[in-house]
């Protein structure tokens, strides 16, 4: 009986123990429980230094590489703020250098991050820069590693990626940014300051230019459908066709929208029209 009972209690001690194993393996080799993606990951920590980067309300400039403020965020290896301190300590005394998150020497107007490739606890994510009024996206890579169940930051690459024209949804997107950086400064329907802008076809310049010419008095902005310049415009759903798309639009306006038109010239979209009528 007491046999038994002690080849019973050892049988339950193996059971724990092994169950206890196969949890520390699965933590080490594979995510936490609810833990991000690495495209998560990627994001968070371009979230963060995007919203860091910046002027403040009281007119200073905040930069987290001048302060070091990137060397607490989670999201990066600890070998890799290494890395970057290396790097920062070397471009000082010659006058130039860049930004390694980056991989630019200016803030770009939006980045988006893309699909990951993952192999066992290594995976790399492409990121895409996009630059005020440049047909052009600009792309490199962030290599991630699984560590503790988390996915850290561990390299960026920046010769690694390349460029690529926007698509249909960038390109509407690349246009209404523009458009409203210009706004801002002055009035881009006066003196037909819009015809030197990119991205529009030839023939929705011409449609503008009479639309313009009809109004007596009054009349409303042909871009934006609308009398008064929203904040913000921001590109949703892209539908396309062969050459043709079409992209719906959102608006900082409360139940505002539009629907921008585009076409395939050479590789490059241009927007052919834009339907107010979108809700």
């Amino acid at each position: 009986m007491k046999t038994t009972l002690a080849l019973t209690v050892v049988a339950l001690i193996l059971v724990v123990l092994v169950g206890a194993l196969t949890l520390s393996q699965t933590t080490a080799l594979g995510p936490a429980a609810g833990a991000p993606s690495p495209v998560e990951a990627a994001q968070s920590f371009y979230d963060w230094y995007l919203d860091y980067v910046g002027y403040q309300a009281d007119g200073t400039f905040r930069n987290a590489m001048v302060d070091g403020a990137y060397r607490t965020n989670p999201d990066l290896a600890p070998e890799f703020v290494d890395q970057i301190d290396d790097l920062l300590a070397s471009f000082k005394g010659q006058g130039g250098g860049y930004d390694p998150f980056l991989c630019a020497q200016d803030i770009p107007v939006r980045l988006t991050v893309d699909d990951a490739q993952v192999r066992g606890q290594q995976a790399t994510v492409t990121v895409s820069t996009f630059w005020m009024g440049n047909p052009m996206a600009y792309r490199f890579e962030v290599a991630l590693e699984l560590r503790e169940g988390a996915w850290k930051i561990v390299d960026i690459r920046c010769g690694a990626g390349d460029h690529r024209p926007l698509d249909a949804r960038e390109t509407a997107q690349a246009f209404y940014d523009l458009y409203l950086q210009v706004a801002e400064r002055r009035n881009p329907l006066a003196n037909g300051l819009y015809r030197d802008l990119p991205f529009l076809a030839p023939e929705w310049v011409a449609q503008v230019d009479e639309i313009l010419a009809g109004f007596d008095r009054g009349g409303y902005d042909p871009f934006l459908c609308a009398q008064d310049v929203p904040s913000e415009v921001l590109a949703q759903t892209a539908t396309v066709d062969g050459d043709s798309a079409t992209v719906t639009m959102s608006t900082s306006f409360e139940g505002h929208g539009l629907t921008v038109e585009l076409r395939a010239v050479d590789g490059h979209w241009l927007v052919t029209g834009v339907n107010c009528q979108h809700k």
